[in-house]
């Protein structure tokens, strides 16, 4: 209980949290006649006794929805007014919302339930390190979602299923190419250095052959994947990083939509640029008024889902679906399957601090599976592991997928750095060093 503590109370130091502090002492009047103590109260403001939420923490010998467990919840929630309590017994959590008076908590009444944390298996395992990182990861995850109930009243958290959230992004695509499409046409027209400029960016993409009557829709359709994968990652990130806003453009000027998305974009290169939020000569062509109602309409779709939850093989799926057969061929971008990786792994992995780079990452499946591998054999640390794994490819979209697979081994870890470079692998010479960034804690605000 007092580990919980501090791990929530050193998140809300940290973070844009509207919660004024946690503690573990306070009393209830549960009854005339009855007390109790919450193991842990979220409180609003502390001084004038207004609290937000409790929770009930137990071992992994109790389960998290336990009748009686939930009958004290139950009590101790509405003692407090609160209308939401945590059952926590280590490997599993749940988030309630607390029941009327006269009504008896049940399984309708579950907000949330997380992912079993499966190395969690007795009290002990607090503290163990590798296991105390996930456990910090959980109690930092839940706060987050307490704190987005508390703004918006609800977890409207869609789990991501690979087939209906490529579905979406595919129909996404198809909507916006024809826009990007006339917004580019329009700016090759009057810009001569931009037309320039766009050539020599082809040229480093294999998209060279500018009289075919494809080109413009293949770099329109390059344009779209890459701002995809940047929206992808932001709203990875945003479910650990507390302190990244939500992305809302509902109410945005049309005229104003691009500036808002590197507002965006700009406080997550705070965190980490590489690969993902660099500048690239892509960014320079503009969503057109005509393209802001279906682009706000994905992210909206998109702030449904769960990307915490979100399976491994989701983001390889994005590009191995979204992007056609013809365009990965054209392009030289193929997609490889885990069990052909893990064979070639096999062979060129041998030692637990080997060094890995795949000069033609795409989204990283060698890099992710060695990542794997390098633990399996023993390599416990997170940050270590990273940087034994590089990789470089000169597309930026699926540099960016490959960016957010890594990302997510870990999310809980404040020094998570993929060593992704989207650079073409001939122009890295020996002795290039290329930098990542230490964290920065305080990102700045989106302006009104």
């Amino acid at each position: 209980m007092g580990q919980v503590v501090t791990w929530l109370n050193e998140a809300i130091s940290q973070g844009a949290y509207a919660f004024d502090v946690v503690s573990s002492e306070s009393s209830l009047k549960v009854s005339s006649t009855t007390t109790n103590f919450p193991d842990i109260q979220i409180w609003l403001n502390r001084a004038s006794g207004v609290g937000f939420c409790g929770w009930e923490l137990k071992t992994p010998d109790t389960q998290a929805d336990d009748k009686t467990l939930l009958e004290n919840a139950t009590r101790k929630a509405m003692s407090m007014n609160a209308d939401y309590f945590v059952t926590w017994n280590m490997r599993d959590a749940i988030i309630w919302r607390t029941p009327n008076r006269n009504e008896k908590v049940t399984h309708d009444h579950r907000l949330k339930t997380y992912p079993s944390i499966l190395p969690v298996t007795e009290v002990n395992d607090l503290w163990v390190v590798s296991k105390q990182e996930l456990l910090k990861g959980r109690a930092r995850e839940i706060l987050y979602d307490l704190s987005v109930l508390h703004r918006d009243g609800h977890l409207h958290l869609i789990d991501v299923d690979s087939t209906f959230f490529v579905h979406i992004l595919t129909e996404a695509v198809k909507t916006l190419i024809p826009h990007i499409h006339q917004s580019l046409v329009t700016k090759m027209g009057k810009d001569k250095r931009f037309k320039e400029g766009l050539f020599d960016w082809a040229v480093k993409q294999a998209i060279a052959n500018y009289d075919d009557p494809a080109f413009y829709e293949t770099v329109s359709r390059q344009v779209v994947y890459r701002l995809i994968g940047k929206v992808l990652f932001y709203l990875t990130l945003r479910r650990f990083r507390s302190e990244l806003p939500a992305m809302h453009l509902t109410d945005i000027n049309p005229s104003q939509i691009n500036e808002k998305l590197k507002e965006y974009f700009e406080m997550s290169r705070q965190i980490d640029y590489q690969a993902v939020f660099e500048e690239d000569f892509t960014d320079s062509i503009p969503v057109p008024p005509s393209g802001v109602e279906p682009l706000v309409a994905l992210i909206e779709d998109l702030n449904r889902f769960n990307f915490s939850n979100m399976p491994h093989d989701v983001v390889g799926n994005v590009f191995e679906k979204l992007i056609p057969p013809e365009d990965r061929h054209a392009l030289g971008q193929f997609f490889t399957r885990e069990e052909l990786v893990d064979f070639i792994n096999a062979f060129c992995i041998q030692t637990v601090n080997a060094k890995v780079i795949d000069p033609t990452c795409g989204t990283g499946t060698f890099l992710i599976r060695g990542y794997d591998r390098l633990k399996n054999m023993g390599e416990r640390s997170h940050t270590t592991l990273l940087s034994n794994l590089w990789g470089v490819d000169v597309a930026h979209f699926p540099a960016e997928l490959a960016t957010i697979n890594l990302y997510r081994q870990n999310l809980s870890d404040y020094r998570n750095f993929p060593r992704i470079v989207s650079k073409d692998f001939f122009d890295v010479k020996p002795g290039d060093t290329f930098k990542f960034p230490p964290v920065v804690k305080n990102v700045g605000t989106i302006t009104s």
